[in-house]
């Protein structure tokens, strides 16, 4: 005797619309009956809800089905379902069932809905807008009556749910997604490093019945009921997890090289990008920057002085223009040399992060670098030779330095030198002396022609990147992967993903019995009606009402009134700058960025310990009203919000307030 054939059908409630040709034509009911239905829940206890309306009128099941629906034309609430006495609900379905045998007619109740569901593409929303989604199914044996399929669990059966993505076909910006034809059915893939969605094959077609290696599946759990004729019937449901959207759409599409071989950057560079190059390249264009904005050109200031003083109609005395220009010139030398230590001080923690990446990722021309190997054990030509000779022939030189790059990487990876600077509290100075910083100096910003990328690419970067980064990319590539290298950072990973794609899924219920001989180990179920996921900022979603009540009585005596309660933990170190920083006025603040005549710059920071200055030499443990904080924190909104409206033009959408004339803050 032949196994009884298994198929997924819509859930069971749904079954009479079908047969009843609510649908329009037959081949269109006939194709919905095979599919899973997406049901839609607007209440936090949407799985109270569910199984209620299941258990006490699950012919009403239907009326949950999930429609197109906007905030502006929401989808109408069903009207709850009550709970029914045993007895009662008895006599509830045989009322049903008896009506349906004597005259076909469907008696169940309706759904009050007078609003109009807009038209279009079916999204879905996160449970951030109080929307919650149901996948359901039911899995029947193909025999008379449809009975429901019994899992063996004993023979590994199971159910589960996976999610696909839809990819056109073609290059259309607006394709039909009702025309499954026209797309191609990717799963989602988890991987350790990387999420991914791999191609299966065109919507409909056999293999897209079949899991991709690695395919998330996620679960089903069945729920029981009575039927009108007092039958057991089972549904299969899962929540779809509509706030995993953004895991979902920004998983890359897996695409494969002309050679086969996966085209994924590489790590170790991504790394060295992150942590060197672009740290290294900010400390060019903040120099850049001070340079050009504070000059230390005597000519050229007297000249801006005089044109300045010309445009305000004002004398244009030589002297009191040589006077002036002095003056400025001096305040913009202090700038400078305040800027160069700034760079210098970052200079020795780049450097550090490049000697401990080169020690790790490229050996070879570490062992070189501190001597533990000849350069002849670079081969000429090389990749590692080529990136040895750039790092010994850059140069830092000035009234008292003359050392290569690559000395000053050996130099800052001594144990002296390390220990110095990553135990250092102070803020460093070139007058302070070298007691307590490593004991050479080397400013990237004299060798940054290393990291200037060009403007397009040549024959040394066909790539675009910069020189230092084009050798570095050769060497790794010549260079063997060590085994615990850390994963392509996530902003890496995400910049070949084409997020301004709308991405469109559908669901397939799957059963699996893994130990059956006579038929297919694996049972899909037809797609669902397509849908999106929409994010966490959708123009289109429903706000979830949040109210916030900030203190009422915000007069002193009022506010004295709430619990410090909330304690904030502060080392040593950051008490020692928090209380230099409280020395800086407003003033200071806004005269620090003001043209001459009014600028002044910020006062040098203290050198020494806090301790040595009789300032806080422990960390403390402060306790803060959240009240206050939280009537700050509006202030500031309001504030910042009101400044930025003069670039975004905001404001007319930001705020509404309404007259509340029973609240009294004194009452």
């Amino acid at each position: 005797m032949s196994i009884p054939s298994v198929q997924w059908t819509a859930p069971a409630p749904f079954w009479q619309q079908h047969s009843s040709g609510q649908f329009g034509s037959q081949n269109g009911s006939q194709a919905r009956f095979h599919q899973p239905y997406i049901l839609r829940f607007t209440s936090d206890n949407f799985m109270e809800e569910y199984m209620q309306t299941v258990a006490h009128s699950p012919d009403r099941l239907r009326e949950w089905e999930a429609m197109p629906e906007t905030w502006r034309g929401p989808q109408a609430d069903p009207i709850p379902v009550d709970s029914l006495p045993g007895f009662a609900q008895r006599l509830h379905r045989l009322r049903l069932g008896l009506a349906a045998l004597a005259d076909g007619e469907q008696i169940t109740p309706s759904i009050q809905n007078d609003m109009i569901i807009p038209s279009g593409q079916l999204k879905l929303y996160q449970p951030a807008h109080q929307r919650y989604y149901l996948i359901t199914a039911c899995l029947v044996c193909r025999l008379s009556g449809l009975p429901d399929r019994i899992f063996d669990n004993n023979m590994g059966e199971q159910a589960t749910y996976v999610i696909r993505r839809l990819i056109p076909q073609q290059d259309d910006p607006e394709p039909d997604a009702n025309n499954l034809h026209q797309f191609d059915e990717y799963a989602f893939v988890q991987k350790p490093t990387q999420n991914e969605w791999q191609k299966l094959g065109t919507t409909g077609s056999a293999i897209t019945q079949t899991f991709a290696l690695g395919e998330e599946q996620l679960p089903l759990f069945g729920i029981t009921y009575q039927e009108s004729g007092a039958f057991s019937r089972r549904l299969l449901s899962g929540v779809i997890p509509v706030a995993k959207r953004e895991a979902y759409i920004g998983a890359a599409i897996h695409q494969k090289a002309a050679d086969g071989a996966d085209d994924v950057p590489d790590p170790r560079f991504s790394l060295f990008q992150s942590t060197i190059a672009q740290p290294w390249r900010s400390l060019k264009d903040q120099w850049n920057q001070v340079k050009a904005k504070y000059s230390t050109n005597r000519e050229q200031i007297e000249d801006e002085v005089a044109e300045e003083l010309e445009a305000q109609g004002e004398s244009t005395d030589a002297e009191e223009i040589e006077n002036i220009a002095k003056i400025i010139k001096e305040n913009n030398k202090n700038v400078q040399t305040q800027t160069r230590d700034s760079i210098q001080m970052s200079s020795w923690v780049i450097l550090l992060e490049f000697a401990n990446y080169l020690e790790k990722y490229l050996p070879d021309i570490w062992a070189v670098v501190v001597g533990k190997n000849p350069q002849s054990g670079l081969p000429i030509g090389s990749a590692n030779h080529t990136l040895w000779q750039t790092l010994n022939l850059s140069r830092f030189i000035d009234d008292s330095e003359n050392i290569t790059l690559a000395a000053a990487l050996a130099a800052i990876a001594s144990k002296e030198n390390r220990r110095r600077l990553e135990s250092s509290t102070r803020t460093y100075a070139e007058n302070s002396g070298s007691a307590f910083w490593p004991g050479f100096r080397f400013r990237l910003t004299a060798v940054s022609s290393l990291i200037t990328q060009p403007s397009s690419p040549n024959a040394q970067t066909p790539s675009g990147d910069s020189l230092l980064e084009t050798q570095v990319k050769n060497a790794l590539k010549a260079t063997k992967k060590p085994p615990n290298t850390p994963p392509l950072p996530f902003a890496v990973a995400q910049s070949a993903v084409d997020m301004s794609a709308p991405g469109w899924y559908i669901i397939r219920c799957v059963f699996e019995r893994p130990n059956c001989i006579e038929d297919d180990p694996i049972v899909m179920s037809e797609p669902t009606r397509p849908f999106q996921l929409a994010s966490f900022f959708d123009p289109d979603a429903p706000a979830r009402p949040i109210r916030i009540s900030l203190p009422t009585d915000t007069s002193p005596t009022g506010l004295s009134k709430f619990n410090k309660n909330t304690a904030f933990v502060v080392s040593d170190i950051l008490a020692c700058q928090m209380e230099r920083v409280g020395d800086l006025t407003l003033g200071d603040l806004v005269r620090s960025v003001l043209p001459w005549p009014l600028h002044k710059s910020l006062p040098e920071p203290k050198e020494g310990s806090c301790a040595e200055g009789g300032g806080v030499s422990f960390g403390l443990i402060c306790s803060l009203s959240i009240p206050i904080i939280t009537i700050c924190a509006l202030i500031l909104l309001m504030i910042i919000v009101t400044l930025l409206d003069q670039i975004f033009r905001w404001l007319p959408y930001f705020i509404a307030c309404f007259p509340l004339p029973s609240l009294k803050g004194k009452n």
